[in-house]
């Protein structure tokens, strides 16, 4: 049997990527950084034109952008994501100029079904998302809006499945025959490396023995047939986090948010950016790994943060009056529609959404929590608000994956009330995260499509003439399925596609005008009415601000 075991990183990327190739990153909560770090150290002076895929270029994966070895990248997110998303100064040029490199959109769920097309030697996969947005355009050279063979009168979109040249991904641990066990929620699980033509690069906390591997027999996601190369590097997925869950004899670690921050500046300037990959990307791999365990350990090992009792003062800020105003109305709909499960959109959204699933829990009433990544019934963490902290994960009934969550639970009959932010929203209930007027790239759509193409959705929105707009920029997730929105002076609502929305609930105390249809007017560039029923929102309670805080008591959100 062919030696697969490498004890050098950068040694295990010259040897079996070549320029031109196709890379995939794939995306667990515990993505292959150290592997991004030694692929772009190793060929950032070569030119090397790849093609590289990832369900989101965020965090240390700027690197890629920086450092200018990708030609073309297949992603449905760029940007920043922790503690909160926002755009990145380094993609404001992506689809007007082509800068840093070419771009084929995708949403989250569609590249992992594209992926798992190549994984399953299918030419196309159908699927429930892009139809109803702008994103099909953008996607024609992949996407394709076709007749149903077997109903004239409807039509069924195809995408074009992907098989990258090598897939890279950190795991828990791997034998000498390259099994590999991962740590949950999976996220994209073993899609991106079943559909690489050529295998998989793995970097593990521990290389062991195959009894270990059949002691966890139930955690091996990646065959070893697939696998062409294994490197032991601890501390792999750093910045981000990892489980290990007894696993092996190793300790979990935890996001590094600070990273995230210097990560984002890195991109403001040439200066930051020299800075930054002297510090963390042109040393070599021994160096970064004592850098972490003598600047970080002590930071990343820890499983739980300090408890702080914070008391709300002053008056409640724009943010808090947006979650509370938005986890009522959460509350409402999950009683009187009966949802079973809430798909949580990162942002103001999903803390909204933490907060009506623990009030609705309080009455007796269980609705499960979910994410993109493969997040089911979860309890947050209070007081990280991350919306993939390893800390949540811990706190799961259920570790799942993109495919079963996006794909499965989502649609299923109505069940799932999808909570989600917005940059830009229109009066039709369309969503814009991808371009302003001027050309400049926001985030993307992340999940946002897959879950507006095919569930009840709610958007969360500050007020505002330039977030509340007659008409969006660009469709990012349609707003068929959209119901209600909420904003800081109440919540507009209909009840199907085909009415108009009306300001069904009006917040007064902190409104800057004292009648609603002068909000609507100052506030928004929607041409709607007032409900004949307007309810009125009850003040802000001490006992609702007290949960926001508790939840964010760093006030990244409130």
């Amino acid at each position: 049997m062919k030696n697969i075991i490498y004890s050098d990183l950068d040694d295990m990327m010259i040897k079996n990527i070549k320029k031109g190739m196709y890379i995939h990153i794939a995306a667990t909560m515990s993505r292959p950084n150290a592997a991004v770090n030694s692929l772009v150290r190793c060929f950032k002076k070569d030119s090397p034109e790849f093609t590289i895929s990832a369900t989101g270029l965020v965090g240390n994966l700027h690197a890629i952008a920086m450092s200018g070895i990708a030609k073309h990248v297949i992603t449905g997110f760029f940007g920043d994501n922790c503690p909160k998303p926002r755009p990145n100064w380094v993609y404001k040029n992506i689809i007007s100029k082509g800068e840093p490199f070419t771009v084929e959109q995708t949403s989250m769920l569609t590249l992992i079904e594209r992926l798992m097309g190549g994984a399953l030697n299918l030419p196309y996969v159908t699927t429930n998302s892009l139809t109803d947005s702008d994103l099909l355009d953008e996607a024609r050279d992949y996407a394709f809006k076709v007749n149903d063979p077997c109903d004239s009168k409807k039509s069924i979109t195809l995408l074009k499945s992907l098989s990258p040249d090598i897939t890279l991904v950190h795991g828990i641990c791997a034998d000498e025959k390259g099994n590999v066990v991962l740590s949950g929620p999976l996220g994209e699980g073993n899609w991106g490396c079943l559909a690489a033509k050529k295998g998989v690069l793995v970097t593990v906390e521990k290389i062991v023995s195959s009894e270990v591997i059949k002691k966890n027999i139930d955690k091996v996601v990646i065959p070893g047939d697939r696998v062409i190369g294994v490197c032991e590097v601890p501390f792999g997925a750093y910045p981000q986090g990892m489980r290990i869950d007894g696993v092996v004899d190793i300790e979990n670690y935890y996001d590094d948010y600070d990273y995230f921050d210097e990560a984002r500046n890195a991109t403001k300037t040439s200066e930051n950016t020299e800075k930054w990959f002297d510090k963390w990307i042109n040393i070599g791999q021994a160096e970064y790994l004592e850098m972490i365990r003598r600047e970080k350990k002590s930071i990343i090992c820890k499983p739980t943060l300090p408890k702080i009792d914070i008391e709300p003062t002053g008056k409640p800020s724009v943010g808090e009056i947006l979650i509370i105003l938005a986890s009522r109305a959460i509350i409402e709909k999950v009683k009187k529609y009966k949802y079973r499960t809430i798909l949580a959109g990162i942002g103001f959204a999903h803390i909204a959404a933490w907060i009506a699933s623990s009030v609705l829990e309080k009455q007796g009433i269980h609705v499960r929590i979910m994410s993109e990544l493969g997040f089911y019934g979860m309890v947050p963490y209070y007081g990280d608000v991350f919306l993939f902290s390893q800390r949540h994960a811990a706190n799961c009934e259920k570790w799942s994956n993109v495919l079963e969550i996006l794909g499965a639970q989502v649609g299923y009959q109505r069940k799932c009330l999808g909570v989600l932010g917005a940059a830009e929203v229109d009066e039709e209930g369309n969503i814009n995260s991808t371009l302003l007027k001027d050309g400049s790239f926001m985030t993307g759509s992340g999940g946002a499509n897959d879950i507006a193409s095919v569930t009840d959705s709610m958007v969360i929105v500050a007020a505002g003439k330039k977030r509340m707009v007659n008409k969006v920029e660009f469709i990012t997730s349609p707003g068929i399925n959209v119901k209600d929105v909420v904003t800081t002076f109440g919540r507009f609502g209909r009840n199907n596609k085909n009415e108009k929305f009306k300001l069904e609930t009006w917040y007064s105390e902190e409104s800057l005008y004292k009648d609603p249809k002068d909000n609507i007017n100052n506030l928004t560039n929607w041409a709607v009415d007032v409900d004949k029923d307007l309810i009125e929102e009850a003040n802000i309670s001490f006992e609702e601000r007290k949960l926001v805080w508790t939840m964010d008591p760093e006030g990244v959100y409130r």
